[in-house]
């Protein structure tokens, strides 16, 4: 009888691993699968290696190989070209303004103003519900973050990591201030031509994280 139990007890934890691993196993699948930029999956088919082949295929044609400057410089090592592309947008964007024009509280008076009622709504402290309701928006095929993860991956881990994440979120709304990787922007430039060699051929694009 004690033995009957306790391969019962067995059978239904072998059943909670099999199930967690096939889950971890999807999740790194739609990693693979977001970098890789592949659109196709065979159902229970891991094409971990031919994931990694398109990535490095990606990789290979995207990486800008060499640059001219405006001295007809060839520039082929990394430092040299990320320089030149930071000049000519530095260069092309100009500074900051130390400082901005004050706003007149005379003219916001002037237009329609919150109750007393809709001021606290909108500083009431945010629930771990509503970033929950908020991340389930987000397109399960949205493009990867700069921490490599999508938003498949939260939902699937919400239960390990849904606490530490709802902490991070609420400390933003208490003092204002975020972690500065979580709010990045990524450039990239796309190619105006078919062989571009100066970085004037390029076009910016950003996708905010």
């Amino acid at each position: 009888m004690s033995n009957r139990m306790q391969d019962t007890k067995l059978i239904e934890k072998e059943k909670v691993l099999k199930h967690n691993l096939e889950k971890w196993v999807m999740i790194e699948e739609n990693v693979y699968k977001q970098k890789s930029r592949v659109q196709w999956l065979k159902l229970g088919d891991s094409n971990s290696g031919y994931f990694f082949a398109q990535m490095k295929h990606r990789n290979n044609t995207n990486r800008i190989q060499m640059l001219t400057d405006d001295m007809e410089r060839q520039l082929v090592l990394d430092d040299e070209i990320e320089a030149e592309i930071l000049g000519y947008y530095r260069k092309l964007l100009g500074s900051k303004d130390d400082s901005i024009p004050a706003i007149n509280p005379n003219v916001i008076k002037m237009g329609t103003i919150l109750s007393r009622e809709q001021q606290m709504q909108l500083i009431k402290q945010v629930t771990k519900e509503e970033i929950g309701e908020v991340l389930e928006e987000i397109n399960d095929q949205k493009a990867l973050g700069y921490d490599g993860f999508n938003a498949i991956f939260f939902k699937r881990a919400w239960g390990s990591i849904g606490e530490e994440v709802t902490q991070a979120v609420k400390e933003f709304f208490d003092i204002a201030q975020m972690y500065k990787p979580v709010n990045c922007i990524s450039i990239t430039l796309i190619p105006k031509v078919k062989s571009p060699t100066s970085i004037k051929e390029f076009s910016p694009y950003h996708d905010a994280q």
